[in-house]
């Protein structure tokens, strides 16, 4: 099958990113950009959708800010172009059933870009759960945070994406990867409590902390999650304590230590032999679902990004209301 032409929606550096592995799998495709942004009207082929879809793309990324993803995923997905829209979905449910109607009509696939599910290492963690390696789980603790200003250090970090509120900012969407993965591994989540501020002296119009505890349909256990923008050192980590054993992963890292409760000492079981490019293994797997003819389902389809967009909004009515939410699932 092939891929002749190709368009990267955002310049930012996760556009610049696709861009780069697109041109590495597709030497002799066509790799055209857009972008809106008035900066960027001299480095790019198009500056407007209408112009893209001229172009006819067989595969299109969707890198620009969320809240304008599915508006683009609904122009692109009716004229027959395979996706990845970068996480998250979006920041409202607007044109959620339209796009997933289009989708099947057009019998065309969507991948959502949660790329940590393409970690090796996460992947290793999930089995050793799924595999009951610990016994029983009696608790979860998920860590996430990097301070902003050192984020994109060659970006003001009160212009970016994660510090503004009308592109889509803020600790729940930005870092929404970590609830994507609780879900993955741990099921469903039926509620949430949260406390979600703005506890720093950063410059920006959005939350910069979130701390999150969830209850799970199909088992008793609970979950908590700290998310920020503040933290000084970069942090990305799941701790599951069990009856048989504690595992730990360190998305910094990419590793995976267990503690044996028999010997009382920690040992690392997993480690990567070089640096993960999940984005890359994202690319992979998307272009499989495409080959297969619906015989491989997306790591995250656009209901299950969806899934993770109903989290965050009852994160937030928790924190307002300062009680536990219940989540609709449907």
């Amino acid at each position: 099958m092939l891929f002749k032409k190709l368009l990267i929606i955002g310049q930012g550096s996760i556009g610049l990113k696709h861009k780069q592995i697109a041109k590495k799998l597709f030497k002799k495709s066509q790799i055209k950009t857009l972008s809106t942004n008035p900066n960027r009207k001299n480095v790019n082929d198009f500056n407007h959708i209408k112009e893209a879809i001229k172009f006819d793309p067989d595969i299109a990324v969707i890198a620009n800010p969320a809240p304008f993803h599915v508006d683009t995923a609904i122009s692109l997905a009716s004229n027959g172009t395979h996706l990845i829209i970068e996480k998250p979905i979006s920041t409202s449910f607007k044109n959620a059933q339209m796009l997933e109607k289009i989708s099947r009509n057009k019998d065309i696939e969507i991948l959502v870009g949660y790329n940590l599910k393409n970690s090796k290492s996460l992947n290793f963690f999930k089995n050793l759960i799924d595999q009951d390696y610990i016994g029983k789980i009696f608790s979860v603790h998920v860590e996430v945070g990097q301070h902003l200003k050192s984020w994109r250090p060659n970006k003001n970090y009160k212009k970016t994406v994660s510090a503004n509120k009308k592109l889509g900012g803020g600790v729940l969407l930005e870092l929404s990867h970590e609830i994507d993965y609780i879900r993955w591994i741990f099921g469903e989540i039926k509620s949430v409590s949260a406390l979600v501020q703005k506890s720093s002296d950063l410059e920006i119009d959005v939350e910069d902390s979130a701390k999150l505890i969830f209850k799970f349909v199909t088992n008793k256990i609970s979950a908590s999650l700290n998310m920020d923008f503040f933290r000084q050192n970069t942090s990305r980590s799941c701790e599951v304590i069990g009856k048989k054993g504690t595992l730990f992963w360190n998305g910094i890292t990419n590793t995976v230590h267990h503690f044996d409760l028999k010997e009382q000492k920690w040992s690392k079981i997993f480690s990567s032999k070089r640096k993960e490019d999940t984005y890359l293994e994202e690319w992979k797997h998307f272009i499989e679902c495409i080959k297969s003819k619906n015989t491989i389902d997306p790591l995250t389809s656009v209901s299950d990004a969806y899934k993770t967009l109903r989290v965050i909004e009852a994160a937030k009515r928790s924190s307002k209301a300062k009680k536990e939410i219940k989540i609709l699932l449907k």
